[in-house]
């Protein structure tokens, strides 16, 4: 359940920003209003799991059901924009009521958002905003793009697909203030609060309080030369379900009387530090030149966890063709470092093409890097060593109709800083294994990834848009708990949307 105190304190901060974008002259204001009705039919088979001779429990005989989901969503929705040449106020709530139609019954969602940014002068700009989203689809990060407009972050909020159509609870705060102190040169400061919580904390899933600070700077040196420096300091604290004595858990046993309850129950708590710093070059406008070092550093509450360290530099190549159409060609070098094992090198790079054509747009990137995934809603942390190749095009078939297509794969090394433990708990002689370093070996494990998705909108009678969508999403895993799986998505969705009135 969402704390009501952080509830509170996010529309105050908000309202307070809005009550300085009070101008009554020049102010432009639109209420909008809308109705949906969607469709939602998502079918997940889970692989056979095969038993592992190295625990106490058959595996094989772990439930996975099928997870079928057919839900029938009514969202009525209710906007309220008003802008001065200085400032803008966004209020938005879209509530679902839902209705089961393999279980038969009721639940709800909701998705409400306020925002106010103002320019206290020409240089300065200040702004808050705050997003609730109650949900059972993961994709959380898709609303909040969609919402703000951004770019995407750099560090990925969204929820993974492992979790299915859980039932979660998720609020976005965020306070920001940014200074123009020269031309093409500005510095800001962002605070960020997030806190996830499910419904039903299960097996494997983590509510979480997630605290960011972030300082970002643009600053360009004369015609030619610029650098950005993105800095940020994370704090998650973890809440994780814990399963009684002897239930199996990724491939271990978690230990019965007798075990000390800090080995079954170790805190994922942790500090993650982040710092992005990009020097580019310009003097060829269609040829810039650009040089990146990225660190990622993790470092855990808990002592029986292993800290991480991840240092990335790529040199970068990107061709403007025209005004439609770019390429970037990126590599470098990557050194990753995790506590108690040997480091090690590898490569990084990046290879990216993008056009936007009168009817058509089409963008295709390959990325190879580093990252830790320790926010994705599962107990899953650590060090990801990934391949993640994408292809998103868009195309206007007509005037009102239109269609998108994705491709997607993603090939992933993973390391659990964790596993050791587990796997000493399950020994034979848990206390023995712990002190002679049986917390040093890490589980990893091996995935791949596959998204393939299709959907066309059409509008018609002006206020009308009628959508289908469909996606299939593959995981194939070395895990051998519900770590496997095919998912396949159909989403049908009927919308109206009218300005009602402006003033």
């Amino acid at each position: 359940m969402i704390r009501k105190g952080v509830i509170t304190l996010s529309v105050t901060v908000v309202l307070c920003v809005s009550h300085l974008a009070s101008d009554s002259y020049g102010r432009n204001n639109i209420l909008t209003t809308g109705l949906g009705a969607s469709l939602d039919i998502d079918e997940r088979n889970y692989e056979t799991v095969v038993d592992n001779p190295a625990t106490e429990v058959d595996e094989s005989l772990v439930d996975l059901a099928e997870d079928d989901y057919q839900r029938i969503f009514i969202t009525p929705m209710i906007q309220l924009q008003s802008t001065t040449a200085r400032d803008n106020i966004l209020i938005r709530f879209a509530p679902d009521l839902t209705y089961d139609l393999i279980d038969y019954d009721t639940d709800w969602n909701a998705n409400a958002r306020i925002a106010a940014d103002r320019f206290v002068n020409r240089q300065w700009q200040i702004g808050a905003s705050n997003l609730f989203l109650r949900s059972d689809y993961y994709d959380s990060s898709a609303v909040t793009a969609a919402e703000d407009g951004a770019d995407p972050p750099l560090v990925d909020t969204g929820l993974t697909s492992d979790i299915g159509r859980t039932r979660y609870s998720r609020n976005d705060l965020n306070l920001f203030s940014e200074y123009l102190y020269r031309e093409a040169s500005l510095a800001r400061v962002d605070l960020n609060y997030s806190i996830l919580r499910y419904d039903d904390l299960r097996l494997g899933l983590e509510d979480n309080d997630r605290y960011e600070i972030i300082l970002y700077n643009e600053h360009r040196f004369d015609a030619r030369w610029n650098t950005d420096m993105d800095l940020r300091f994370i704090r998650g604290e973890f809440d994780t379900a814990v399963p009684e004595a002897g239930e199996a858990i990724i491939g271990a046993v978690v230990p019965g009387p007798g075990i000390p309850p800090t080995f079954a129950d170790l805190s994922n708590d942790l500090k993650e530090y982040r710092f992005l710093l990009t020097v580019e070059n310009t003097s060829n406008l269609q040829n810039p030149l650009s040089l990146s070092y990225y660190y990622i550093g993790t470092k855990y509450d808990e002592d029986l966890r292993n800290d991480s360290d991840i240092h990335q530099m790529r040199f970068s190549w990107r061709r403007d063709y025209n005004p439609r159409t770019y390429t970037v060609l990126g590599v470098g070098p990557s050194y990753e470092k995790t506590e108690n094992r040997d480091g090690v090198w590898a490569g990084n790079g990046i290879a990216e093409f993008h056009t936007l054509r009168q009817r058509s747009s089409y963008h295709f990137v390959l990325e190879k890097m580093y990252d830790v995934e320790n926010f994705d809603g599962t107990n899953q942390q650590g060090t990801v060593d990934f391949w993640d190749a994408s292809f998103n095009m868009s195309y206007d078939i007509s005037m009102n109709l239109s269609m998108t297509g994705r491709l997607s794969y993603r090939y992933e090394d993973r390391e659990d800083p964790v596993a050791g433990v587990a796997a000493a708990i399950a020994s034979d002689d848990p206390l023995s294994a712990i002190e002679n370093g049986g917390i040093e070996e890490l589980e990893e494990y091996h995935r791949d990834y596959y998204i393939a998705g299709i959907g066309f909108s059409y509008t018609f009678w002006q206020f009308y848009t009628a959508n289908i969508e469909y996606t299939y999403t593959r995981q194939d895993s070395d895990r051998l708990v519900r770590d496997a799986y095919t998912d396949n998505r159909l989403l049908l969705t009927l919308s109206w949307e009218k300005d009602l009135f402006r003033w």
